[in-house]
């Protein structure tokens, strides 16, 4: 599949981040450049602050995200939010001890896919290295009892990756991860804590209904998007599968790519596989039963017919 770079830019729809070099990018702008930015910025902020005035005063949807960072989960978010109907509006990375509707990240997204009059709006919120119960327990638990019947569709999401190249993503972006082993234990607990959510999914978790998304199945294949399509309500098609997220720098080891070219996100593992640490990790428990595990489930949904 050929993964090309996202260049929406407009007011209502606009990325956090664009490169690796954004440092250096930043400098170069002119004072005009960066006023005219900051000013998109704003009038990006008011439009969504107005919608969710207007959201959260009558019924809507939502649409919760979780997942590890380099998982995907960006992409499983452009995707759903490009096939949704009606508008949506995304809170991004929410720290779960918050109410999600005071994260400053925030990004209205008129009509994501066939908008309709009487299409309910979408609240989305997305968390990443969260752990699940923090995540329902804390800010999102108080907003939904005060939000109470207006919540007309509750689903949860939790998006996962083969862990050899979640972990390949991780160790490129963050070096440490690689080099320090407690963090390094930390992700692998991470994984291991949401990998029977994957592997034994239940109907609801939290009450609300539970959804696994492997991403590595969800960029493969068309039945298994429109499975997941069908479970979530969303439009079936493959908009937003076709470009790098900006969100997060883009990818760990190409950035937000500016030739086009395809990029190899189920071989990352490849660039370690001679890595002592990383033959380490998967060499023992948990991750030497796991791989075996999600690389079954992850085949069987992208053999789907």
């Amino acid at each position: 599949m050929t993964i090309t770079p996202t260049s929406n830019a407009s007011a209502d729809h606009l990325p956090i981040s664009t490169s690796r070099n954004e440092a250096s990018h930043h400098r170069s702008i002119s004072p005009a450049r960066r006023l005219l930015r900051q000013l998109r910025r704003r009038l990006g902020d008011a439009a969504a602050d107005a919608a969710r005035d207007r959201f959260l005063k009558r019924p809507f949807r939502l649409l919760v995200v979780c997942g590890q960072k380099r998982s995907g989960n960006h992409l499983v978010l452009q995707w759903a939010l490009s096939q949704r109907r009606g508008s949506c509006l995304h809170y991004n990375h929410v720290d779960p001890a918050q109410l999600p509707t005071e994260r400053h990240r925030r990004t209205l997204h008129r009509g994501g896919g066939v908008s309709t009059e009487d299409a309910l709006p979408t609240l989305v919120l997305s968390y990443e290295d969260r752990d699940l119960d923090a995540v329902m327990g804390g800010g999102l638990g108080r907003f939904l009892e005060e939000a109470g019947d207006r919540v007309r569709n509750r689903d949860l999401v939790l998006a996962g990756r083969d862990p050899r190249n979640l972990l390949a993503s991780r160790f490129r972006k963050w070096p440490h991860e690689h080099t320090d082993p407690a963090a390094r234990a930390r992700t692998v607990a991470r994984f291991a804590d949401y990998a029977p959510l994957f592997l034994d999914p239940p109907e609801t978790v939290h009450d609300m209904q539970f959804t696994p998304i492997f991403f590595d199945a969800l960029i493969a294949s068309r039945p298994y998007r429109d499975t997941v399509s069908d479970r979530l309500e969303l439009r079936r098609g493959d908009r937003g599968l076709g470009e790098v997220p900006a969100y997060g720098h883009g990818s760990s080891f190409d950035g937000v790519a500016s030739d086009g070219r395809s990029l190899e996100v189920d071989a990352r593992w490849k660039a370690y596989a001679d890595d002592p640490v990383f033959r380490e990790v998967f060499a023992t428990p948990p991750m030497d039963t796991l791989v075996p595990a999600f690389s079954e489930a992850i085949a069987l949904r992208r053999g789907m017919q």
